[in-house]
């Protein structure tokens, strides 16, 4: 398992922030790798972020919850 803190990303955030292209951030509302209350940072430092908080779903959300999570990254895909 990797371990790295997350805190400490603070300026690649801040980076990403400031491209100039579509981002989007899906979460798990049950994480229990990340801690949900993590996103605020990427709220923080991507202030145009589209965040997609997925009810019952842990880290691998995608797997969780395909039925939510794959018809709003198409969207995302096809603009």
């Amino acid at each position: 398992m990797v371990h790295y803190d997350i805190n400490s990303l603070e300026e690649i955030y801040r980076a990403v922030g400031k491209l100039e292209f579509p981002k989007c951030l899906f979460w798990g509302e049950e994480d229990t790798i990340v801690p949900y209350e993590t996103n605020e940072k990427f709220h923080a430092a991507i202030p145009d972020i589209l965040f997609h908080s997925i009810k019952e779903a842990g880290h691998l959300f995608h797997y969780d919850k395909p039925e939510i999570v794959n018809p709003l990254l198409l969207a995302l895909l096809e603009k």
